[in-house]
């Protein structure tokens, strides 16, 4: 999987929603019952671009290259968001999933990383070994 997650602010999500012009996969509010039962203790906000897990380094650029582009050109809407709305966290995670006894790789190109860096928005992925 590959999201963006924004979380760690005050106002409804549809803030973001409205500031980005980006339809959200998912958004939670504070207070509301979230899946474990319990109230939700933030308001949060997350775009999916790949849902199913990452396997190898050429999906993960797939989904990345699809993540930019829905970024690119957006970096004005995330500074005003920035200020606006002062969400802690506005990042990209996602899981990646390889064998043990496999070599794979991640990668960001410089054009990538320029698109993030100007909207503000950090990457990290977690590995994991099957």
């Amino acid at each position: 999987m590959l999201t963006l997650m924004i979380t760690g602010f005050e106002v409804d999500p549809q803030n973001v929603t409205t500031i980005l012009g980006i339809e959200p996969t998912f958004t939670a509010r504070k207070g509301e019952q979230g899946k474990s039962g319990y109230p939700r203790k933030f308001n949060g906000w997350w775009l999916d671009v790949k849902t199913e897990p990452l396997r190898d380094g050429e999906t993960h650029a797939h989904a990345l290259a699809a993540m930019v582009d829905c970024l690119r050109g957006r970096d004005a809407a995330f500074k005003r968001l920035r200020e606006e709305l002062k969400p802690k966290p506005i990042t990209i995670y996602g899981g990646f999933y390889i064998k043990g006894d496999a070599q794979s790789g991640l990668w960001l190109d410089p054009a990538e990383m320029e698109v993030l860096a100007a909207c503000g928005i950090g990457w990290g992925v977690d590995l994991f070994a099957e």
